[in-house]
């Protein structure tokens, strides 16, 4: 931090200033490209694997310079279409099968999320709800604030579940 002084003799801080500087050299690995496991995507996942495949080393200046018209812009331009995920699997060695396969299994997931949320009828969203409004009313270590008064509510018993039998045909 650096001092000077004023009118007063006395001493007074100035904010330092801060500075981003980047390598002359950037580094690029590339990574195989794996099956995923997220199912918030459409179609089947892809991530990236642990492995280094490659590792190249490139001028910063002249890499951003020769790639400055390829730069996408526009959330909706970072979203890959399901059957160019589908062929970066297949280029990578996944089969027809289990490309299929694993954006079912996504599906299914996707849709048990969509149950579990649907007017807190799944218990996902009554837990949810519940969670947050606790969460909210806790200070998280904030020194000197309180945290604000919880009305104790009695509680009702639960309504008596439907059992789910097997129909014979």
């Amino acid at each position: 931090m650096k001092k000077k002084k004023n009118s007063k003799n006395s001493m007074t801080s100035t904010k330092q200033e801060k500075e981003v500087t980047f390598s002359p050299t950037l580094k690029i690995r590339e990574y195989p490209i794996i099956m995923g496991d997220n199912p918030a995507a459409n179609g089947c996942p892809i991530t990236l694997g642990w492995k280094v495949l490659a590792e190249n080393n490139r001028n910063f200046e002249l890499y951003e310079y020769a790639r400055e018209n390829l730069r996408v812009h526009g959330k909706k331009k970072l979203f890959m279409s399901i059957p160019r995920r589908s062929q970066l699997l297949l280029d990578a060695g996944y089969t027809q099968d289990q490309i299929v396969k694993r954006a079912l299994e996504m599906a299914e997931l996707q849709h048990l999320r969509h149950l579990s949320i649907q007017d807190g009828k799944g218990g996902g969203g009554v837990f949810a709800k519940q969670f947050l409004k606790g969460f909210n009313l806790m200070t998280l270590g904030v020194v000197g604030t309180t945290p604000p008064p919880v009305a104790a509510a009695p509680r009702r018993a639960a309504p008596p579940r439907k059992s789910l039998t097997a129909r014979s045909a």
